[in-house]
């Protein structure tokens, strides 16, 4: 048993690691820029310098503080041309501009310079629009006009690498500094700008674009940053939504979803496998067809109907005003959460049948079938020719192989047990996991979606191993072996 646990966790393990890759790939591959979304500050041209300076610093410390100035992973397999500080560019469109610019000519230095130069470019535009405020009526919106046409090129050549766009924008500049009289001043830095581009192309090193080249980051990256803080102090980041903890929001809510999938859980095993014993012993009989009928038209009915329908029977003032609309959220934090609980139970009803009864259509089935198959062997039969009772033979003899793949199909509980039910929570106002995954999609929260996947994945897993042992429990002969494994038993 021990070997086979070890056993189980060591391939646990590696797995776990993919899981948790695949799902910092999905975060690290998304178009969403956490720090566009929690800055309100207009990137276009600042009204001085104080706060173009200013809006770049609180950027800066917002990416530091969701670690997105270090590299993605412990590695990058690039070519010679290409340094280990790109990824400290954190625009993407930039990034790529750059990236493209340096496939072409493999001399990073020119194209650094050329960036640099923009960037001194863009920086001299601040305070332009402060003074043109200060210019009479009629040249006022010329100057303004002016200023707003020269950020934007300039903006655009920042996120640009084909030659054809570049030397386009550059015409248009060199015009509009030609006629505009008060951006005269910004004519030597937009020169610089031209004579950086060309040296990158007359100062080509494109062998090096050839050259394969191993940049090894170590463990100052997004990726050890992220998994350390799960495994060590079970930090998940923060939420691009608010910037709280992800742990922390996940404990607010894991609550309820927690309670009603595990009660869920209960009364519909307590309820199915009477239901399904009977149905077997008293096989043909009319309170076995009956039974059938009822448990096929559960299974048919949708959940979001039965939810829906119950509300509007049970807990109308119109019908029957006898259960609350809606659930009355009660945080974690407070002292009168059980006494609320317990002291509420009728606010738990509609909710727990909407969650029981497709459960028990499904589990009650699964358990006749089962039964029905294991008391037409022969065991089952020698220990009814022995003369044991009926009830002896079902529950000690039977009931035991019968419930296997109940068994198995508790192995998914634990996924549900974080995963909420998105459907059943969102109509009864459930303040749980499911309603909150359905609005981390909505507000595009990356962290949020990350720890889910991993927390699924990682009970998925568990769920798997929890099973395995109740099959030794439930039935002593089997053995936790390669061969028994394999026949699934």
């Amino acid at each position: 048993m021990f070997r086979y646990i070890l056993r189980r966790i060591l391939i646990f393990i590696p797995t776990l690691f993919v899981i948790s890759l695949l799902a910092f790939v999905i975060s690290v591959s998304s178009p969403i820029d956490p720090v566009a979304m929690n800055m309100s500050e207009d990137e276009g041209v600042p009204s001085d310098m104080q706060s173009y300076l200013s809006q770049q610093e609180n950027r800066q410390r917002l990416r530091e503080r969701l670690n997105l100035h270090l590299p993605v992973f412990y590695f990058r397999i690039a070519s010679a041309a290409e340094p280990d500080t790109l990824h400290k560019i954190y625009d993407q469109d930039r990034r790529k501009s750059l990236g493209k610019l340096l496939a072409r000519s493999g001399n990073w230095p020119a194209v650094q310079a050329y960036h640099s130069s923009l960037l001194q470019l863009k920086l001299a535009h601040s305070g332009l629009q402060q003074q043109a405020l200060q210019l009479d009526t009629n040249r006022r919106q010329i100057a303004m006009d002016a200023i707003i046409s020269s950020s934007s090129l300039v903006n655009a050549l920042l996120s640009t690498a084909q030659p054809e766009g570049i030397e386009s924008r550059f015409g248009q500049l060199d015009t509009l500094y030609q006629h505009a009289a008060h951006l005269q001043f910004l004519r030597p830095h937009f020169q610089q700008v031209q004579q950086n581009y060309r040296k990158i192309f007359t100062e080509k090193t494109s062998w090096k674009t050839y050259v394969p080249s191993l940049i090894w980051f170590g463990t100052e990256n997004q990726y050890h940053k992220w998994i350390s803080g799960i495994l060590l102090r079970f930090d998940f980041g923060n939420s691009y939504k608010n910037m709280l903890p992800v742990s922390q929001r996940i404990g607010d809510l894991f609550f309820w979803s927690f309670i009603f999938t595990i009660f869920s859980i209960l009364l519909a095993y307590l309820i199915s496998i009477p239901l399904g014993i009977l149905g077997a012993a008293w096989h043909g009989s009319k309170f076995d067809r009956i039974t059938t009928v009822i448990v096929f038209a559960m299974d048919s009915l949708p959940s979001f109907w039965v939810a829906t329908l119950l509300l509007v029977t049970f807990a109308n003032p119109d019908v029957l005003d006898w259960f609350p609309s809606s659930f009355n959220e009660v945080r974690l934090g407070d002292e009168s959460l059980l006494s609320s609980f317990f002291s509420d139970v009728n606010r738990l009803v509609l909710p727990l049948i909407a969650y029981t009864y497709g459960q028990i259509a499904f589990a009650s089935r699964l358990m006749r079938s089962s039964m029905l198959e294991v008391i037409r062997q022969d065991y089952v039969r020698t220990a009814r020719a022995k003369g044991l009772r009926e009830r002896v033979v079902l529950l000690r003899h039977a009931l035991r192989n019968a419930a296997l793949p109940l068994i198995t199909r508790f192995a998914g509980v634990l996924p549900a047990l974080i995963g909420g039910n998105v459907v059943l929570e969102t109509i009864f106002s459930i303040p749980g996991m499911g309603r909150e995954i359905f609005q981390a999609c909505f507000d595009k929260d990356i962290p949020m979606i990350m720890a889910v996947f991993t927390l699924t994945g990682g009970l998925a897993i568990l769920g798997y191993l929890v099973s395995d042992l109740l099959y030794v429990v439930i039935d002593p002969r089997i053995k936790l072996k390669k061969d028994n494994l394999k026949s699934g038993r």
